[in-house]
């Protein structure tokens, strides 16, 4: 469709219009003094003077017509016509000069008098057509009555962004079409009304509706008949069934613009600079992009740097005549495939053709009406972006073939022979892979290479095949030169003459040496590992099994098919319905297929299996292969069987063990309550006082006594949290309140040893008298709490130097935890005394002191800590004291 009119370019022709009637002036005087020349001046050229005649004729008869000056136009042809018997030499003109003479003069006068009386008409102008129905440019109407074609047509093209309206009846079409123009249609040729019903509808339709759009036929007819059809209705592409969806869709991007659509390039070449600029003006008014030129001599370099589409010339200029421009733009390949388009005044046929001849696409005779001028170039330009895109792509598939063949000649082995297999080239590859030479392979047969692993028969069907146009297809062991075997896939493809038959036989090989090695690898690491792989086509049902798939569940390969029927066979019956479920899972719902279950063997015995797979799925997320490995299993789940019970065996004798504990210490605290009341009873008797060897000898009974109770305390409670029966309460307790009775309790001890006890609350150090100026609460068992801070302490006070330090630190944790800690000045830990921190019984080579201890006091802490949801950890280092630390859930609140 033109574009709108553009009011300042009807101003521009306006004035253009203006000037011609000034040069018209200009011209005639022209005329008349060259005209007065030639009839007095008897030494004047006739030619010479009759061609500059011509030339100004010429001009006025195309710029009359354009600019509206029909009388002018149509004097000045005749007098063209006239003049060029002159022009040309011809003998009977110059006899007759008096006559022509006579005949100009009176044609002269009549243009003297048109000039005078001209009138200029309205200013040519493009129109401005507007469609009355709405264009989307997305919309496509597709009228096929073959539903399965287009259900895949419409879904090809509504994922290339279009909006599809598919119709089966020609009448729901024609209905359609009346509502709506779609941006292009689609239209089968074959209806139930008749062999070209679809082409009729479109050629009654188009001849009612304007601006009808462009219409591509589909069909499976490809004779002249259907195609003649489909032209007579108007048809843009006409595309065979089967449908090139690929082509169709590029198609149609170009006529919906929907590829980015540049304007028409168009070089204007006339030596009238008036007519130049109203050419130049109506084509870039129509939307194109105009390179207006007066020289034709400057029209090699206007093309080389603007590069049209396009070339439009006026036929006779000074210097350079039109045709003469097209000889010298096609000497060069470059712009062989360039339109050109030739305007002139020129009617005489034969000489149009001479013009064509040397180089010419089309021929307008001027006057040329403005909408005719638009039409025959975006015409010519079309065709010209056509010519070209089919040009690039042809060069593109050259080049493409071009570095395919280097592709495969890098990569693959090459080689052709003749139809008695003689061969006849080879490339490198083939060389080095075989290590024959090209001199040693040109003529000789490809039974040079045999490795005598391959029967007769095989090489039997290979000819066979070839020789009947077919391609071969498979997998050939060969031998070196040196004797060493390699493997190659191979295929041979039959190069066909016009009639069919091979003329030649091109081979193309892969190196396939590696991965035969590597699937004898695998398959002996199957082996190994006991391990088989399996492949299942879930569109067709096919089910591939690896050689190792068999034994592992039962069967043998010579007498079981893959199916997927038979592999649930083999399934215990018991876990077959988990198996099922597990598999549809992960085919429907994308789940992992990860599951153990047992297998029954033909001769009754259960194996464990473990299975695991994936599923292989299109674009569209539908499940296409489902992938699988089978591990036998039995060693581990016998392993685990064995396991669980010892496990189940070591904590029966665990139970027993704290059964036993807890018995015993009952029975020894008894005993030991006895020997401590009678030693201290002896200690108070103050009728029989007891000398100092005997005190010392009661205060040892007493301090053995007391280490014994203590140790069947802890044995009491460590007997009690393994089995279990250790109560917590876990409520709110107020820390601040447990430090600080915990602390008074090893202050004695620590003074003894002159070590210093300090608070830090929030890393601010506060007096040991003083409770903060906050309330820390945490979730614990107030007692066992206390019990916890008290071991705590009274190691930092026994495992510490004397006259050192202690430090107690309280810290908020950014997780709503309070974090305890209890830091010494001690020996430290090493890392392997760290590592044993936690475990009964181990004293860490304090035994050997005479610290006292029983070596399960921080066991017991530990499981008291973690048992209140907290956790316990130490940090330590060998020659700088440790750092003990608790971490309970809590809070620290405002007074």
């Amino acid at each position: 469709m033109t574009e709108s009119v553009d009011p300042g370019m009807g101003d521009k022709l306006a004035v253009l219009q203006q000037v011609f009637k000034l040069r018209l002036i200009e011209n005639i005087s022209e005329i008349d003094q060259l005209w007065k020349e030639l009839q007095n001046d008897r030494n004047t050229d006739v030619r010479i003077s009759s061609a500059r005649l011509y030339r100004i004729f010429h001009g006025l008869a195309g710029a009359g017509g354009t600019f509206g000056a029909i009388a002018i136009s149509r004097i000045a042809r005749e007098l063209e016509l006239k003049v060029k018997p002159l022009v040309d030499g011809d003998s009977d003109s110059l006899t007759l000069l008096p006559t022509v003479f006579k005949q100009v003069d009176d044609l002269l006068e009549q243009l003297r008098k048109a000039g005078n009386a001209w009138l200029p008409s309205n200013i040519p102008y493009l129109k401005n057509e507007e469609i009355s129905n709405s264009r989307d440019n997305n919309l496509i109407y597709l009228a096929e009555d073959d539903a399965l074609l287009a259900s895949d047509l419409v879904e090809k093209l509504k994922l290339a962004n279009y909006d599809v309206r598919h119709f089966i009846a020609l009448s729901d079409f024609e209905e359609a079409l009346s509502k709506q123009i779609p941006a292009v249609i689609i239209m089968d040729i074959v209806f139930k009304e008749g062999g070209v019903a679809g082409a009729n509808i479109i050629r009654k339709i188009s001849r009612e509706k304007a601006n009808f759009p462009p219409v591509i036929f589909i069909s499976v007819r490809d004779d002249v008949e259907s195609r003649l059809a489909a032209a007579r209705a108007g048809a843009r592409r006409y595309f065979c069934k089967p449908l090139d969806t690929h082509k169709l869709i590029s198609t149609i991007d170009g006529l919906t613009a929907r590829i980015e659509k540049k304007p028409y390039r168009i070089l204007l070449i006339d030596d009238d600079e008036n007519l130049l600029e109203c050419y130049e003006t109506i084509l870039e008014r129509a939307g194109m992009i105009v390179k207006a030129i007066p020289n034709p001599l400057d029209g090699l370099s206007a093309l080389i740097n603007f590069k049209p589409d396009i070339v439009v010339t006026d036929v006779y200029m000074p210097e350079c005549s039109g045709p003469e421009l097209a000889q010298v733009i096609r000497q060069d390949d470059t712009w062989a495939l360039i339109p050109i388009m030739f305007l002139s005044t020129e009617t005489d046929l034969n000489r149009q053709l001479d013009a064509m001849n040397l180089g010419g696409d089309d021929f307008l005779v001027k006057p040329v009406d403005a909408e005719h001028l638009v039409s025959a170039v975006v015409a010519r330009a079309k065709r010209s972006r056509w010519t070209t895109r089919l040009n690039r792509d042809l060069v593109t598939s050259l080049r493409e073939s071009e570095f395919q063949l280097v592709t495969m000649n890098q990569h693959n082995i090459v080689s052709t022979t003749d139809l008695t297999g003689k061969i006849i080239s080879v490339n490198q590859k083939f060389c080095e892979i075989s290590g024959y030479s090209r001199n040693e392979l040109l003529g000789r047969n490809h039974s040079l290479l045999k490795s005598g692993l391959h029967p007769k028969s095989m090489y039997q069907d290979m000819w066979q095949t070839i020789s009947e146009g077919k391609v071969w297809h498979g997998t050939i062991c060969n031998l070196k030169k040196n004797g060493e075997e390699y493997w190659v896939e191979s295929t041979i493809v039959p190069f066909l003459d016009e009639n069919g038959k091979p003329y030649k036989y091109v081979s193309t090989r892969t190196n396939v040496t590696a991965v035969r090695e590597n699937e004898e690898r695998l398959r002996r690491s199957q082996v190994f590992a006991n391990i088989g792989t399996w492949d299942w086509n879930i569109r067709t049902g096919g089910l591939y099994w690896s050689d190792l798939i068999w034994p592992l569940f039962g069967y043998k390969k010579e007498q079981t098919k893959t199916t997927y029927e038979n592999f649930l066979s083999a399934v215990h019956p018991d876990d077959r319905q988990m198996v099922i479920d597990a598999v549809n899972n992960c085919v429907e719902n994308g789940a992992e297929y990860n599951i153990e279950h047992r297998v029954v063997w033909s001769d009754g015995s259960e194996h464990w299996v473990h299975e695991s797979g994936d599923v292989l799925r299109d674009e569209n997320n539908k499940p296409l292969h489902m992938l699988g490995v089978v591990q036998s299993i039995d060693g581990r789940i016998r392993d685990e069987q064995e396991l669980v019970k010892a496990r189940e065996e070591a904590e029966s004798a665990n139970h027993a063990k704290s059964q036993f504990l807890s018995s015993m210490s009952h029975e020894l605290r008894t005993p030991m309550n006895a020997i401590m009341g009678y030693g201290q009873l002896l200690r108070m008797d103050k009728e029989q006082p007891l000398s100092e060897s005997q005190q010392e000898s009661i205060s040892e009974i007493l301090k053995a006594s007391s280490h014994l109770v203590e140790l069947i305390d802890e044995v009491l409670d460590l007997s009690k949290i393994e089995a279990g029966r250790l109560d917590l309460t876990i409520e709110n307790v107020l820390l601040d309140e447990v430090i600080a009775e915990s602390l008074q309790l090893v202050m004695p001890m620590a003074a003894k040893r002159s070590i210093n006890i300090s608070l830090s609350y929030e890393s601010a150090d506060i007096a040991i008298e003083q409770l903060p100026d906050q309330r820390s609460l945490v979730q614990a068992d107030r007692k066992r709490l206390k019990q916890v801070l008290l071991n705590l302490l009274s190691n930092a006070v026994k495992y510490n130097s004397d006259s050192g330090k202690i430090i107690v630190a309280v810290e908020k944790s950014v997780s709503s935890h309070i974090i305890i800690s209890v830091s010494d000045t001690g020996a430290g830990l090493t890392r392997e005394q760290q590592f044993n921190l936690f475990n009964s019984f181990d004293r860490l080579g304090a035994e050997d002191s005479d610290v006292q201890g029983t070596g399960i006091g921080l066991v017991i802490t530990k499981k008291l800590v973690e048992n209140m949801g907290g956790s316990i950890g130490v940090n330590s280092q060998s020659g700088n004291g440790s750092t003990f630390w608790i971490k309970l859930q809590g809070d620290v609140l405002s007074k």
